[in-house]
């Protein structure tokens, strides 16, 4: 029910913070925003992209150091979404705030962070950056979640200080030497597949 000046500025008013600071801070937020002239606007009267816009004004004026988002691309189309995506990270680079933000979609943690930490049934299984992640997974649910197609798994077992598939021996990129005699399981990338010259 309120409109986009209300919105923004709602925590100030709260907090009673100055007339004057908050309408600076109102301007700045909707020129990084680009909601100028939008100030009087509803929320019927906007799309699903100003919307959001309206939330990051919001968390813009309140002027902290970190920002808590869940999942704010979750109800828009896949065009918006790639658009707000690119907003809130530049956002995030001008503003110099840490962001902390949760998400399903692998494609938007791989894109924004720094560091992404994969959790499943509220159990942290890897913290690294997105490069870390998809070429050294350190638990199989990562290796499937991240990349598309996720990492194929295929059962394999030390021997001798060699790791073999189906009784062939492989080159892996894993440290073999480090790895106890026994089952194991080998992560093969679709991307990294290639041809051999000739068979087994």
């Amino acid at each position: 029910h309120l409109t986009v000046k209300e919105n923004v500025i709602f925590g100030l008013k709260v907090r009673k913070t100055p007339i004057k600071e908050r309408q600076e801070k109102l301007l700045r937020a909707l020129e990084i925003t680009g909601l100028v002239g939008f100030e009087n606007r509803k929320p019927a009267e906007l799309s699903g992209g100003q919307r959001q816009r309206v939330a990051l004004a919001r968390a813009i004026v309140a002027n902290q150091p970190l920002c808590l988002m869940d999942e704010p691309l979750s109800n828009l189309d896949a065009k918006l979404r790639n658009s707000v995506r690119k907003d809130i990270k530049k956002l995030q680079v001008n503003l110099g705030i840490t962001v902390v933000y949760v998400t399903h979609d692998q494609t938007e943690a791989l894109t924004f962070a720094d560091q992404v930490v994969v959790m499943n049934f509220g159990q942290v299984l890897q913290v690294g950056t997105p490069v870390e992640l998809f070429e050294r997974p350190t638990h199989t649910f990562v290796g499937h979640f991240i990349g598309s197609p996720g990492m194929n798994v295929i059962p394999a077992s030390v021997v001798g200080g060699s790791v073999q598939i189906a009784g062939q021996i492989v080159d892996t990129a894993s440290d073999v030497a480090n790895l106890k005699q026994g089952s194991v399981e080998v992560g093969v990338r679709p991307e990294f597949v290639r041809f051999a010259d000739s068979g087994i």
